[in-house]
């Protein structure tokens, strides 16, 4: 089953498909090299345990690349790109919903 994420209700966008909020699509790309991840990795807790990496991965391919996608016991970190798109995952899901359970998601430096 697709992972279904959405942003807190103040920020929900006036529309969804495939079950995510902005408009996201689930689909991973595959990984060719890992750069720097200064600014580039957030910090999602709360993660429902039915979910894997690769469903989290998946759940944050619409904000940018994600590079690197590490589960465990409830608390995922993921490595986009692009430090912006790190941001703009933090300030879109952080408190959302991520499968009906609240996510909390913060950047690291």
């Amino acid at each position: 089953k697709r992972p279904n994420m959405s942003s807190p209700p103040a920020q929900r966008a006036p529309y969804e498909r495939s079950g995510l909020a902005n408009g996201s699509r689930l689909g991973g790309a595959p990984v060719s090299r890992i750069g720097s991840t200064a600014g580039s990795r957030i910090k999602v807790t709360n993660v429902p345990t039915n979910l894997d990496r690769r469903d989290i991965r998946e759940a944050f391919e619409d904000i940018g690349r994600v590079l690197r996608c590490e589960v465990e016991r409830g608390v995922a970190m993921v490595t986009f790109e692009k430090g912006a798109d790190a941001e703009r995952a933090a300030r879109t899901f952080d408190r959302g919903e991520l499968n009906g359970q609240t996510i909390f998601v913060s950047l690291l430096e």
